[in-house]
Parts: C-alpha cells; structure tokens; sequence
C-alpha cells in the first residue's frame, strides 16, 4: 500500500464550483479559487464524479446564457426603458416607453459562421499550375473566378 498526498478536496467544493462556473470562471479561475494548480483541479474532476458534473451543469448554464444573448442580439429585440423623475426625493413621474433594438450584423456573422461553417466561411480558393513551359502569370489562376 501506498500512502499519498492528503487531498485537499472537500465536499463543499462540489456547490462552491458550480456556483464560479455560474459566474463565467474557466478552469484556470476556479483552480487559482481553490488554491491548486489546474492539473490538481482536472485530478479532482476524475476523482470526484459530482465534482465534474457541478463544472458541467455550471458551464453548460452560463454557455446558455450567453448563447441566448448573442442569439437575441443577432436577431433584434425589444425591451422597455423606465424612466424615473423626482422631486424633492420622491419620485412624481414614471415614464415607460417600448424600445426595438435592431439586429446586430456583426453577431449574425458571428452565428451563421459558428453554426453553418462550410456556407459561411471566408473562402480563399487558388490554383498553381507548376509548368514551367508557360510564364508565371499563366500560372497562376484566382479560383474564385471559375
């Protein structure tokens, strides 16, 4: 029998991980949360079964929180401003108004490229024919222009 290294894992840290992975920690994060290196937090996840599955459910929440906002910015959304006025430190006008923000282009390039890669990609397609019986600018042909 070997006797090893004490760990340092405890079972508080099962609920204290999903809660960081809630709040967008990478594993770089939690293990320096803990006070570990990275290789010591991956040794708990293998050793520690509901350990890796509280990362999971924490990064799998966040993912789709972030997916859903980066979804709903692609595509617009509405949402309503509230408006406060006060006087003498009490408010004497609430004032709501609907607002529409517009889709984002920048996110929906960003999703379709992510999401539908052979479609959407920057392309860059050249042919070089390496004869040497013709000159160089024969050569070389632009792909795109077939």
């Amino acid at each position: 029998m070997t006797a090893g290294r004490k760990t340092l894992f405890k079972e508080q840290y099962i609920d204290q991980a999903r809660k960081l992975c809630l709040k967008g920690f990478i594993d770089e994060e939690i293990a320096d949360f803990f006070g570990i290196a990275v290789s010591t937090l991956n040794l708990w996840k293998g050793k520690h079964p509901r350990f890796m599955e509280s990362l999971k459910d924490g990064k799998r929440f966040s993912d789709a929180e972030v997916e859903k906002s980066l979804y709903d910015r692609a595509l617009g959304f509405e949402y309503e401003e509230v408006k406060e006025e006060a006087e003498k430190g009490s408010i004497t006008k609430v004032t709501t108004t609907k607002k529409r923000h517009l889709g984002d282009t920048t996110a929906q390039i960003f999703w379709l490229k992510n999401r539908q890669p052979d479609k959407w990609r920057e392309k860059s397609h050249q042919e070089i024919d390496l004869s040497v019986d013709k000159p160089l600018s024969e050569r070389l042909k632009d792909g795109s222009k077939e």
